[in-house]
């Protein structure tokens, strides 16, 4: 295969691409390269270079996207400046090619590299759902695609909405015709009896995007059944005393069968008395099984008892087993078969999955292929994508599925004169659980053609002993990189990659090589886990240890350059338990989220407790919890009733924070709150614990997650609680903002498994989950058809198509190894454990290292050769091949029982905090201030509720008042947003169309859906609609302003030269800066309206002139009132040169709950 060097000038870039990129050989770079050469490199048929916007990027991770677009743009800036410097020395061949043009072509070049700059943002890097939601969306009608972007992205399924139709499905969809109670009890059983667990194994079926092959039901299986028993007594005429007789005279000649009973033997016969059968008698065999077939099996017969065993002449019936053995045994097998019956439950639920998605108009992700797949059909659709791309590059290529290889394929390589670049790596192929296919590539790779076909050759990742050491392993393994659908002993070439000369060679004070393979002795013979718990304590865990300690301690290596690949999260969580023991800093990268947090559920027992003050056992668990860390010496303290007066009233005053002044105010007070024990605030206490910094981290996110919610959601705080219940059983992959971010800064070993490694480089790593063998498969197997996938039940484990299941699984394994194998820059340290004895392995639980060192210096072997070499194993194999490449820079060491404790940490000498100098800056103060920053502090609030004139005993709080009116809507600033949100939302004129307040509803509950609101909606409408209808002054109302000349929510900012004198508020000098609820303009005037949800009082009477003329004193109003007619003035001098008191009509404040105008008094209106 040729090599591809993006940077010579002598390239030909204007034709079809299968570029292989194998590990560290610069893929990104090729990319990024490839994207500046089109656009500023002319092409003898197409003339001019490509647009930015004519190049399409798509790649198959959003992180991958980001990348993408971050390194093409600095490439972009890195080409303009060196073609702005003329800079030949430091510029690329095919820059330098440019520039010995001449002046003209590279100003050219300058400009297209300045427009590609100035339009980014139109720059087309997708994701492969991202490209085809655009596509579609962009080209609504010829694509036939109905939802718009914003919609599609709103309304995928959820992993909660599938849990709860699941639980449905078990509610209404179990039917006796389709599932027996033994079939039930049958998959109940093979989760340990635990329904969750069932749901859980559902659920992983109904987020694959892959049909489940349709299974014969209970009733047809039933039926066949009583067909098979009338054909065998109708022809074979068996008499039940004689087939009894049989069974009496053989049964002493087998073997006794555990947890089986020959009483089941002689139920089965008595069902030959009977000349019908029912769905009972077909549910008993199912629960007993056709044991006469077991137990007369030939090899179940004592083989010491076997010469005296009775002749088939002597029996009534000697055909009777074998008849059954093949007419009904194969029937009842496989309706008691645990993979057929659940099968049959992922088929129906499915079923019940499909029929919601389509009621309520929900999709899958993969939907968007699906429909994108269809799109392409339409040539005018086709036609429109096709003419907006001049190159397509195709990133990870490797992970490309049949749907998405269709669909570029169609569009861009069938009929297109597009060019097309696939750039992925074979060898890396390891996302089969999401369907992708390495036939795919290969089959790609075919339609292209050789010529078509290069490589990146040169390994600019890894130190060259390194890249060397990789290359002697890999090219001494033939068969390595197996393809088992394609023939038998096929494979994948292992092309040597050279090493780049610029990688320095960085030296070791050890000696050890830059591959070196730690081997340890089984300690446990069971495969179900291998290594065992026990193996990984002794050896494989004090080993990693202790060379993350030797190597930090003595070479210098920072903790965040080390790497762990694991198995899965559990091999991580019990490395992360032994770090723990040991203090070596660690952090799991998995996506794991914030409800996994002990933090999730402590936050929420604070809240508990916060919330419910007179409940001492939620008292105790907010105090007791992990947030303020109380032990039990102090909570014995809350006998003294002193003590406890005192620590209740805390509780009482965080209450009103948190009721009053919302969760942010709450959450700071808390936090900055001296524990009564020492003078450490709560946020001091957590950070001085250990491991309280990420516990502190975690809390502050959640913390943050919560605050959003209660601005989006205005609330009681009960529903913070409830918010917390929601989300608990969410993932990061239905809720984004769930993702628990990690301190990229933090100097910490990194656990990983290998599919999260992929992409990623770091200068240790031990690739300690290669050594992890796989407990049973999953007997649902895939077949292929087409483009499509199904999952088959198999039922037995030798069969054909189970095997070449498991053979695909090993192959990818080995991939798996090679992305292992290939992400250290300096060092790799690869696990070995052999069993000095042959151990029987079954097919497709052999470890990666099990199939990679039964290769290694060995003929390509068959399936069945290789697991054979597995169980025979060699533990000196390996060493013999370390000896005879002493060159290779390969070493090993076993590992003993008696390895040394892993070593203290080196104490780091960390220098003392210094405070910086106080930096002056020149000039005065400037603060920008609002008019609710001014009043915050003034002494009349202080011990007042915030909306209300009277006590705060009296002021509505009562969600679930008996008697809802306007004067028993709970007070508060959830209140005061809500309805200043349906003011913003609601269209004034709606009032001319409609008959009462209660056709407002439309409007208003989606509001309120699921919110303590609810059952305040008839209120709500009331308050609004006599908001709008009612005669705000004596010749108008709101409903009659023309939608146009209403401005709602009106932002501000002007420069406040003077203090304004007003008793108690705390003015600085800077700007003003606020947000009008409404200003209007009717009859050549403009106004300023302000909504106002404060209580004054039980009943209407309270909304009198006075009473408004006292609360707009107390709040100051007057004030607010002058700063928002100043923010008017200032801008209406700009846009109308009339004197603004001749323009100017007035500040209206709505007081909204005292409006009513079927009374005919003046209330709720005060105009100034």
């Amino acid at each position: 295969m040729k090599s591809f060097d993006v940077l010579h000038r002598s390239l030909n870039l204007r034709q079809h691409y299968l570029l292989e990129a194998s590990a560290g050989t610069g893929k990104t770079f090729s990319i990024e390269n490839i994207v500046i050469r089109l656009l500023i490199e002319e092409d003898a048929g197409v003339q001019e270079p490509s647009l930015l916007e004519q190049i399409l990027v798509v790649t198959f991770t959003r992180a991958a996207t980001r990348e993408l677009k971050t390194r093409i743009r600095n490439k972009l800036e890195d080409s303009l400046s060196l073609l702005q410097k003329f800079s030949k020395d430091e510029a690329c061949d095919y820059l330098q090619a440019i520039m010995e043009q001449g002046d003209a072509q590279v100003e050219k070049a300058k400009r297209r590299l300045e427009h590609a700059l100035a339009t980014f943002d139109q720059a087309q890097i997708y994701t492969i759902h991202g490209f085809c939601l655009r596509m579609l969306t962009n080209f609504l009608f010829e694509s036939d695609f109905s939802m718009h972007k914003g919609s599609f992205e709103q309304r995928s399924l959820t992993k909660q909405e599938l849990l709860q139709l699941i639980r449905d499905f078990f509610r209404t969809e179990i039917r006796p015709h389709i599932f027996s109670p033994v079939q039930l009890q049958i998959v109940l059983q093979a989760h340990g009896n635990r329904l969750e667990k069932v749901q859980e194994a559902l659920l992983k079926y109904l987020t694959k995007d892959c049909e489940v092959a349709a299974t014969s039901d209970f009733s047809s299986d039933v039926e066949k059944f009583c067909t098979i028993m009338r054909t065998l007594k109708k022809e074979r005429g068996w008499l039940p005393e004689k087939m009894q007789e049989d069974v009496e005279r053989q049964i002493s000649f087998y073997k006794s069968i555990r947890n089986k009973s020959t009483s089941s033997i002689h139920a089965f016969i008595e069902l030959f008395r009977k000349d019908s059968w029912n769905a009972d008698d077909f549910d008993l065999l199912l629960k007993e099984g056709l044991f006469i077939c077991e137990f007369f099996a030939p090899t179940n017969l004592n083989k010491k008892k076997s010469n005296s065993l009775p002749k088939n002449s002597s029996l009534n019936y000697p055909e009777l087993v074998p008849i059954l053995t093949q007419s009904l045994y194969p029937l009842i097998q496989q309706a008691k078969s645990y993979e057929f019956i659940f099968a049959r439950l992922v088929f129906y639920c499915r079923l019940l999955m499909h029929k919601y998605l389509s009621e309520e108009e929900k999709h899958q992700e993969n939907d968007l292929l699906k429909h994108m797949l269809k799109a392409i059909h339409s040539p005018s659709f086709a036609g429109k994508v096709r003419s907006l791309y001049q190159a397509a590059i195709i990133d990870e290529f490797q992970d490309t599925d049949p749907v998405q290889w269709q669909i570029f394929n169609t569009l861009f390589l069938e009929t297109s004169t597009c060019k097309i670049y696939l750039v992925g790596d074979p060898k890396q192929s390891i996302y089969a659980f999401r369907q992708a296919d390495i036939y795919t590539y290969l089959s790609a790779g075919k339609s292209l053609g050789l010529a078509n076909r290069a490589s990146l050759d040169t390994n600019y990742r890894s130190q060259p002993s390194l890249v060397q050491a990789l290359n002697t392993l890999f090219k001494a393994c033939p068969g390595l990189f197996s393809l088992p659908s394609l023939a038998e002993n096929a494979y994948l070439d292992y092309s040597e990659v050279k090493f780049s000369p610029h990688i320095k060679e960085r030296k070791f004070s050890d000696g050890q090589g830059s591959i070196h393979f730690f081997q340890a002795p089984v300690v446990s013979k069971s495969t179900q886990r291998f290594p065992s718990e026990e193996c990984e304590e002794k050896f494989f865990f004090p080993f990693i240890a202790q060379e993350i300690t030797r190597l930090h301690n003595s070479d210098g290596f920072k903790f965040n350059q080390f790497a762990i690949l694991i198995k899965d999260r559990f091999q991580g969580q019990r490395l992360a338990y032994y770090f723990d023991r040991h203090h070596i800093p660690y952090h799991l990268q998995k996506q794991t989220s914030l409800t996994e947090s002990i933090a999730w559920e402590s936050l929420r027992e604070l809240l508990v407790g916060i919330l419910n003050p007179r409940n001492e056992n939620c008292v105790k668990i907010a105090l007791g919890g992990p947030i303020l860390g109380w032990n039990y010496n102090e909570i014995k303290k809350l006998e003294d009733p002193i003590f406890l007066e005192r620590i209740l009233a805390e509780f009482y005053a965080f209450k009103r924070h948190l009721s009053q002044e919302g969760f942010p105010i709450f959450f700071q007070r808390i936090m900055q709150s001296i524990g009564p024990m020492d003078s450490l605030s709560v946020a001091e206490r957590l950070m001085k614990r250990e491991g309280g910094d990420i516990f502190y981290d975690e809390l502050t996110q959640i913390a943050y997650l919560l605050m959003e919610y209660q601005n989006e959601h205005p609330a009681s705080p009960e529903h913070l609680i409830a918010f917390l219940d929601e989300y608990k059983n969410m993932g990061v992959e239905d809720e984004e903002r769930l993702k628990k971010v990690t301190d990229p800064s933090r100097e910490a070993v990194s656990i990983l498994t290998t599919h999260s490694s992929k992409g990623l480089e770091y200068d240790i790593v031990f690739a300690y989950g290669l050594v992890g063998r796989t407990q049973a498969r999953d007997r649902l197997i895939p077949q292929k058809e087409g483009t499509s996938h199904y999952l088959v039940p198999c039922l037995e484990k030798h069969s054909a198509s189970y095997v070449k299941y498991c053979e695909e699984m090993d192959a990818e394994k080995m991939r798996q190894l090679y992305v292992a194998m290939t992400r250290a820059k300096y060092r790799l340290y690869i696990p070995v454990a052999v069993s000095d004895k042959p151990t029987e392995i079954e097919c497709g639980g052999a470890s990666p290292m099990d199939i990679f060192l039964a290769r290694l210096r060995q003929e390509n072997c068959s399936y069945q050769e290789l697991y054979n070499r597995i169980k025979e194993g060699d533990s000196y194999r390996l060493q013999n091949f370390i000896q005879a490449y002493p060159e290779a820079h390969i070493t090993y060491s076993l590992l003993k029982e008696t390895f040394d404790e892993v070593a203290p940490l080196k104490n780091q000498n960390i220098p003392p905090l210094v405070a910086p100098p106080p930096v002056e800056i020149p000039g005065e103060k400037n603060f920008i201030q609002s008019f609710t920053s001014l009043t915050r502090y003034k002494k009349a609030l202080a011990s007042r509720d915030p909306y209300s004139l009277e006590p705060a005993n009296a002021v509505p709080h009562n969600f679930q008042a008996p008697c809802k009116n306007a004067h028993t809507l709970p007070s508060g600033n959830i209140t005061g947003k809500l309805l200043h949100k349906i003011l913003e939302i609601i269209p004034f004129s709606v009032v001319n169309k409609i008959a009462s307040a209660n056709d407002l509803k439309s409007w208003i509950h989606p509001l309120i859906q699921e919110t303590e609101f609810h059952s305040w909606e008839k209120v709500l409408c009331e308050i609004t609609y006599e908001a709008l209808q009612i005669k705000i002054s004596e010749n108008f109302c709101l409903k009659d302003i023309h939608p146009s000349l209403l401005y709602r929510e009106t932002e501000f900012l002007y420069p406040s030269a003077k203090e304004m004198l007003v008793e108690e508020l705390q003015w600085h000098k800077g700007f003003f800066k606020g947000v009008i609820d409404l200003i209007f303009f009717h009859n050549h005037h403009y106004y300023i309206l302000d909504w106002k949800s404060n209580w004054l009082g039980p009943n209407i009477e309270a909304y009198d002139f006075e009473k408004m003329k006292a609360a707009m004193e107390q709040h100051d109003y007057y004030f607010q009132a002058h700063i928002y007619c100043e923010a008017v003035k200032r801008y209406l001098k700009l846009v109308d040169k009339r004197p603004f008191e001749e323009i100017f009509g007035g500040c209206f404040y709505i007081f909204l709950r005292g409006l009513n105008a079927s009374t005919g008094k003046p209330t709720g209106i005060l105009k100034i």
